[in-house]
């Protein structure tokens, strides 16, 4: 057995892995040592034995046709402890350490033994060279110098066969890198000449201890169009040469600062070019002793934004304020535009990811260790927009294409098209992407490069305009109907007015006695339609706070049985009809946060709608539950038509079968909102000749001071 601890065993296994020599098929020149060291010790047999965790293998055995026995069996389990000495056995039937040895007491009946371990130059015993016989006998002194000698011959040939695997590894791994290097030198070049954005590298130029001037490295087709300036004219010339005027703009100071800062720069600047004034976004980037100049052409984006100021002066002020968060919207997504850059993915030619660069990681929500080798950008896209286009394709090729990566091929070198890409977290970027094909020097397609840029920013500017716009549209459409149903609404109250009027003129010229009675009727009936009026006005002035977010909420903690007592109380204890509400009250009562007057305003607009609409008494069903307050009115009227349930909340809506009883269509609207200011809710339940019934709920901590 080893006496070796598991730290130690485990070096010592980890070196022997590193010699990648077990089960490896003969070798000469391992034999023939096993061949020597049998002769010079006179031995019918001879092993070059190694011990990995659980066996002894054998890389070369004369003299025995096992290739392997149990490393719980091996002698040389025992030899590899002392690694400096020669193990000699001189008859194990004898030795308490071998006597019940299964390679003693049957084949190949071992009797002697003599093992040098194989120590490598880090001092790990990696195994044996052994002899046995099947009789007893000694090693003299020149024979056991042999062994060792042998033995040390065998460490040279397997640290001989290491270096040789070492260096055939090496040799591999730099034919790769070169091959990675020439591609990655293509695909950058290929970005370069692609890249949407112009792109200069300027080395700075010194005389003595300060810069005078700074060279084209190199530059794009981009920024060529740009100068009006052919690659070959600026590539190795200077910049003061091809444009004196930078020192007046600002650009060479700004050059110098980078430089001396360290520090990026980016910046907007409007220029004259080809006789009209363009915009430009702009970015300085220190690059070694040089700097990385890129700009982006963003006319468009601040026409855009121009157009959409001159239109927002012509909306009403309730537009304007809605306008005011566009801008604001608009400054952040500007803000985002000027530190993005262009997103880039590369593939091979079956689409498997090959590099991904920061940009790229940002929109897709992964990072690249994740997507290089594993995936294709198909994983990114819409599929209704790959579905839409590879209808389209197949219509405009008159065969088949389908919705994969594939498609991209088909459509690589073709102009610019907008697509969604949908993120990791979910988020839909909508992008502008370009795709291009790489070639080799022959002209072979080795891969491709696409190149997306957000556009989120110009989508949400010609979104919100076009919802002002709409937004507008329906401000008007509302006013319309604001002022169709108010002529309605007043034209009932007040000719009832003007004929009671018309009636008590009447009258006074009566005997008092026989007129008192009438005149007093028809001046309640004129009391009691300038209250309707009033109702409507305060409804309709509630409306327009609401729309403003100028209602006022002052909560307090309530008693709900007092304030409805005092509801019941002041609106339906004096009713001709004797009608009452029958209160039912269930849980243990508590306060809770209330603003007293919207909610006085909720039940009394509710319970009037219960009287208004049925001729039985209304039910309020009051109910104390663990965490809200559940306040319930029931009535047993005309119910509402189950199709017109859904519009019950809008503004000026009233049912078919109750346009012939006075109301505004308002009171559902504001009481909604009232209840939804106390963090509850308000839901109503009908059906049509059966009765209605509307829920409040108001959970005990909706509001915390």
């Amino acid at each position: 057995m080893t006496t070796s601890t598991p730290e130690k065993e485990s070096v010592r296994l980890h070196a022997l892995t590193s010699y990648n020599i077990l089960d490896t098929l003969p070798e000469q020149e391992y034999d023939a040592i096993t061949q020597i060291a049998s002769h010079i010790c006179q031995t019918p047999i001879s092993l070059i034995s190694l011990l990995d965790d659980h066996r002894q293998w054998f890389k070369s055995a004369h003299g025995l046709a096992m290739s392997q026995t149990p490393r719980q069996d091996a002698f040389c389990s025992h030899a590899i402890n002392e690694p400096d000495q020669l193990m000699v056995v001189t008859d194990a039937r004898i030795d308490k350490r071998f006597i019940t040895n299964p390679l003693v007491t049957g084949e190949p009946n071992i009797v002697f033994y003599a093992g040098m371990p194989l120590v490598d130059g880090e001092g790990q015993a990696l195994g044996t060279l052994c002899v046995f016989d099947r009789k007893p006998r000694q090693l003299d002194a020149q024979q056991q110098a042999s062994l060792e000698a042998l033995a040390r011959q065998v460490v040279s040939l397997l640290q001989l066969r290491r270096s040789q695997s070492q260096l055939a590894e090496v040799s591999q791994t730099l034919q790769t890198l070169n091959q990675e290097l020439h591609r990655s030198n293509q695909t950058l070049q290929t970005i370069v000449d692609n890249c949407p954005a112009g792109l200069v590298l300027w080395k700075a130029v010194w005389k003595k201890d300060r810069i005078i001037d700074f060279q084209y490295v190199f530059t794009n087709s981009k920024n060529a169009t740009f100068t009006g300036l052919p690659i070959e004219q600026m590539t190795g010339n200077s910049l003061k040469s091809l444009f004196p005027e930078v020192a007046k703009d600002g650009l060479f100071k700004r050059l110098l600062t980078v430089i001396e800062t360290r520090q990026q720069q980016q910046y907007q600047q409007s220029y004259d070019f080809n006789q009209r004034t363009a915009w430009g976004e702009f970015t300085l980037t220190p690059c070694g002793d040089g700097i990385l100049f890129s700009f982006q052409d963003i006319t468009q984006l601040k026409k855009t934004e121009q157009e959409l100021k001159i239109h927002t002066d012509n909306l009403t002020q309730l537009v304007s304020e809605r306008t005011t968060e566009i801008y604001q919207l608009s400054a952040l997504q500007k803000a985002i535009l000027e530190h993005a850059g262009v997103a880039i993915i590369s593939t091979d030619t079956e689409g498997l990811i090959q590099t991904v660069n920061p940009a790229a990681e940002k929109l897709v929500g992964y990072r690249a260790d994740e997507l290089i080798g594993q995936h294709t950008p198909i994983m990114f896209y819409d599929p209704i927009d790959l579905d839409n286009k590879a209808k389209k394709l197949t219509e405009q090729l008159g065969q088949p294409v389908k919705p994969t990566f594939e498609l991209f091929k088909l459509l690589a070198d073709s102009q610019a098209d907008n697509y969604t890409i949908c993120s990791r977290d979910g988020r839909r970027t909508p992008v502008v992407l370009t795709r291009t094909a790489l070639r080799d020097e022959s002209g072979t397609i080795t891969g491709y490069v696409g190149m997306a840029t957000d556009i989120t920013t110009q989508k949400q500017i010609e979104l919100l305009l076009q919802q002002s716009l709409e937004r507008e549209q329906e401000l008007n459409k509302l006013k319309s109907k604001f002022v169709t149903t108010a002529s309605h609404e007043f034209r009932t109250p007040l000719a009832t007015i003007q004929s009671s009027v018309e009636l008590v003129k009447l009258y006074l010229e009566q005997p008092r006695e026989a007129a008192q009675p009438v005149i007093q009727r028809h001046l309640a009936s004129i009391e009691n339609q300038i209250l309707n009026v009033s109702d409507m006005l305060s409804d309709m002035l509630n409306v327009a706070k609401i729309e403003a977010g100028k209602i006022d909420y002052n909560p307090q903690l309530i008693e709900i049985d007092q304030l409805i007592h005092d509801v019941i109380r002041t609106h339906f204890t004096e009713r001709q009809d004797k009608r009452t509400v029958l209160v039912t009250v269930n849980g243990q009562p508590q306060l809770t946060y209330l603003d007293k007057k919207l909610m006085t305003h909720v039940l009394g607009n509710l319970l009037s709608n219960a009287f208004k609409f049925s001729t039985e008494n209304p039910e309020l069903h009051v109910d104390f539950e663990q965490k809200q307050l559940v306040l319930t009115v029931v009535d047993k009227g005309i119910g509402i038509p189950a199709s017109e349930l859904p519009q019950l909340f809008n503004t000026f809506f009233r049912a078919s079968n109750a346009v012939t009883i006075q109301g505004s269509g308002l009171g559902l609207v504001i009481a909604r909102q009232f209840v939804e200011l106390h963090g509850g809710s308000l839901t109503i339940g009908s059906e049509e000749n059966q009765g209605t019934h509307c829920t409040i709920k108001i959970p005990y901590q909706s509001y915390s001071c």
